[in-house]
């Protein structure tokens, strides 16, 4: 085999695997989304309970949890995200320091990129003491094209609980707030279950047919390639 064609060959592998990946990583997300909506409509109905004192990530996923304290707003941090109605902003995450002296952290919702400096939401920071009510979650969004925080900006593009409770000195315990903060930003989810679009499956089919049409493309590199030759 000629050099061109080991080097056109090797391409055409190379590209074919990092799309079947992404493929894969899709359905993988598809089917845990789709575990985690089951799982939802089980226990979003239940009366929340307070903090566990075990952590046992498999067993508490979307338990319904209160949690009472303060936030330690200057220390949150923000994970790049974006919607629909609202474009580009970010996720904020919030150290909580609970009355009984724990730390854990609180997805409290979406910013838009205009109001990511916490001091143009005041309303949203204001309290010493506060109750909060959400679902614990660990969510597993940390794969290996995610990139690492950006120390610039200060970015992060995953919730990556165990990096974020080290970052922050807190436990490895995310509740994810049900209802938005005063002011309306951070704005909170919708409970998750009550969209049941599951966005995953559509990302693997289109991850799967640009493998194919690669795969495609490239043979026909391959066969003009050889006829040549």
């Amino acid at each position: 085999m000629a050099p061109r064609q080991v080097v056109l060959a090797a391409g055409i592998a190379a590209g074919f695997a990092v799309l079947a990946s992404l493929c894969a990583w899709q359905v993988a997300r598809a089917l845990e989304r789709e575990r985690n909506v089951e799982l939802a409509s089980a226990r979003l109905i239940l009366a929340p309970v307070p903090l566990p004192t075990r952590i046992l990530p498999e067993e508490q996923e979307l338990t319904p949890v209160q949690v009472v304290g303060r936030f330690i707003h200057a220390e949150e941090r923000h994970v790049l995200t974006s919607q629909p109605a609202l474009g580009p902003g970010v996720r904020v995450i919030t150290p909580f320091e609970t009355a009984g002296g724990r730390r854990i952290l609180v997805d409290r919702g979406f910013v838009p990129e205009s109001l990511r400096d916490r001091h143009d939401r005041p309303a949203g920071t204001a309290g010493d003491r506060v109750a909060v009510e959400g679902v614990l979650s660990w969510p597993r969004e940390r794969g290996f094209f995610v990139p690492e925080p950006d120390p610039i900006s200060g970015l992060w593009f995953a919730r990556d609980v165990a990096a974020l409770a080290a970052d922050t000195g807190a436990e490895e315990l995310l509740v994810i707030a049900r209802h938005s903060a005063p002011g309306g930003f951070p704005r909170a989810d919708a409970p998750l279950g009550s969209e049941r679009r599951n966005f995953h499956v559509e990302y693997a089919a289109t991850w799967a047919a640009l493998a194919v049409a690669w795969l495609l493309i490239g043979g026909m590199l391959w066969r003009r390639e050889r006829a040549q030759r």
